[in-house]
C-alpha cells in the first residue's frame, strides 16, 4: 500500500492533465505550423474539456495503481 496515497492522486492527476493538454498543444501547433490554418479563440474554450480528459486519465492510472496493478476499467 502507498503510504501517501492522496499525494500519488494528485501528482498523477497534475501528470495526466499536463500530458493531455501539452498533447494537444502540440497537436495544434503541428496543424499551424505545417498546414498554415489559423484557429479562431474557439479554440481555446476546448483546453479546460482536454484537461478534464488528462484528470480523468491521472485518476484511472491512481486507481489502477492503488488497487495494486489491476485496471478496474479494463481488467475485470
Amino acid at each position: 500500500m502507498d503510504k501517501h496515497p492522496y499525494r500519488t492522486l494528485l501528482v498523477l492527476l497534475a501528470a495526466g492533465t499536463t500530458i493531455f493538454v501539452l498533447g494537444f498543444f502540440l497537436i495544434l501547433f503541428a496543424v499551424t505550423a505545417f498546414t498554415g490554418l489559423r484557429f479562431d479563440s474557439s479554440v481555446v474554450d476546448f483546453y479546460p474539456w482536454i484537461a478534464g480528459a488528462g484528470a480523468l486519465f491521472g485518476f484511472e492510472r491512481w486507481w489502477a495503481y492503488e488497487s495494486g496493478g489491476v485496471n478496474p476499467f479494463h481488467d475485470r
